[in-house]
């Protein structure tokens, strides 16, 4: 599904590509996740678009994933 979150210092910015697999909005601002929110509503071609994209985010996020970066670090140490 298509993400929508607060652009805050840490976490989401490190998984969401703005305008790419997901939306960010201003921390704190109700008004632009408002707007955001609204825009996926209603613009059906980018709410498509960015839950296509947003597949690739959970493929890289992964258990399986995350562990296989574990092992390789684990190894070359």
């Amino acid at each position: 599904c298509s993400c929508v979150a607060f652009d805050c210092d840490t976490g989401p910015r490190d998984i969401i590509e703005h305008n790419q697999n997901g939306l960010l909005v201003s921390p704190e601002n109700v008004d632009d996740m408002a707007d955001a929110i609204s825009l996926l509503i209603n613009d059906n071609g980018l709410r498509n678009k960015l839950s296509q994209n947003a597949i690739s985010v959970r493929e890289n996020f992964s258990e399986n994933a995350i562990l296989i970066k574990w092992c390789d670090l684990i190894e070359s140490i």
